[in-house]
């Protein structure tokens, strides 16, 4: 089965959803395409084979999931990337959607594992020559993209062949996104760190079988796309968040939960740079013994233990559980948890009396608070 080359070119594609937005109101990418194949049904062919003019070499390949709303989210994402990629443009964005360049009628073609190796192989082929992907992703707390087996399949094809790519949100959910980032803890990391291709899922069970099949033949298991999918999340989410930063008020939390997101990225520099904002706003707000004080120089000793600076990391951890204390007492589960850290690094630096002698007393907290 050959694979198009095919892009749908940008102007095309507006004009496409401004004739129809009263028939594709509210309609999801998948029934935008069942809408489709029934335009192309007696011919069995894909919508770019009956409107050749609208269509041009392909330049950009578009990885979306079909739950997507095609007007309200799918479209508003890529008129948002396009608008910023304007300026480094050669002629006009000639996008590959699956709905519109491949042939719908011809899925069955896919019905045994030699066949769809041999689609496979030329999606991927398609992909590599066209060289720039955007990936959309939708909501914003809970991307669908991450749950696709075919999406997740895309970015190993990027990943394995090179392709530049780049993620892109809608623009109410980048909205919501940057807001989310200005708040204490940053759930969206959480779910990240969830994401597992194990769990994908796709609309054939044959396609989901087979694409799994292959990514454990080709990488030995889900573990090396699990973390690079996870990775690149992660510099997405930082990218948008410095970006944004500047435009925030004293209250924000962002420089916490993107030094956070640094430290989880290796950019241990760029951490304690954001962590030292943070601990200043934080001081000029509540004063020098509040918690959240605590907390950001508990979190810059462990960026400074990353560092190898042991001497500062101890400082920091000593600061922090000083506070801890004058506000807490000697014996919460919290100034225990400064005493885990503490311990930490003079294990670390292999001064392995020091480090029993401190979890000794952590245990001494720990045990009548929690238990044996």
């Amino acid at each position: 089965m050959a694979i198009s080359s095919l892009g749908v070119k940008w102007t095309s594609l507006l004009a496409f959803c401004e004739a129809r937005k009263e028939q594709l109101a509210g309609m999801t990418t998948k029934e935008v395409c069942g809408e489709l194949m029934r335009e192309t049904r007696a011919k069995q062919c894909a919508y770019a084979d009956l409107h050749p003019e609208m269509f041009g070499p392909a330049n950009v390949f578009v990885s979306h999931a079909w739950g997507y709303r095609f007007l309200d989210e799918l479209v508003p994402a890529l008129s948002k990337w396009v608008e910023s990629e304007e300026g480094g443009a050669e002629g006009e964005r000639c996008l590959w959607i699956d709905i519109l360049v491949v042939n719908q009628h011809s899925s069955g073609v896919l019905s045994d594992e030699a066949n769809f190796r041999a689609f496979a192989s030329g999606f991927e082929g398609v992909l590599q020559g066209i060289g720039r992907a955007v990936i959309v992703l939708s909501p914003w707390e809970r991307p669908a993209w991450m749950g696709r087996a075919w999406c997740l399949f895309e970015y190993h094809v990027m990943m394995a062949r090179g392709v530049r790519h780049s993620f892109v949100l809608p623009p109410g959910d980048e909205e919501r996104f940057v807001q989310h980032l200005e708040e204490e803890g940053c759930l969206f990391l959480d779910v990240v760190s969830r994401l597992d291709m194990a769990e994908a899922t796709a609309f054939s069970e044959f396609d989901e079988a087979n694409i799994k099949r292959m990514v454990i033949e080709e990488l030995g298991g889900f573990a090396p796309l699990n973390t690079a999918v996870i990775g690149s999340l992660r510099e997405f989410v930082l990218e948008t968040g410095l970006k944004a930063k500047g435009g925030m008020g004293e209250d924000s939390e962002i420089d916490f939960n993107l030094a956070r997101l640094c430290y989880d990225l290796g950019l241990y520099e760029k951490s304690l740079k954001l962590y030292e904002e943070e601990f200043a706003r934080r001081i000029k707000r509540f004063g020098n013994s509040h918690a959240s004080v605590a907390s950001t120089l508990d979190n810059m000793g462990i960026v400074y233990q990353a560092l190898g600076d042991f001497k500062k990391a101890l400082e920091h951890h000593q600061r922090a559980l000083d506070i801890r204390v004058s506000q807490l007492g000697n014996f919460h589960v919290d100034v225990a948890r400064m005493y885990v850290w503490i311990a930490k690094v003079h294990q670390t630096q292999g001064k392995n009396q020091e480090a029993l002698e401190t979890y000794e007393k952590a245990l001494e907290i720990y045990i009548p608070s929690l238990g044996n």
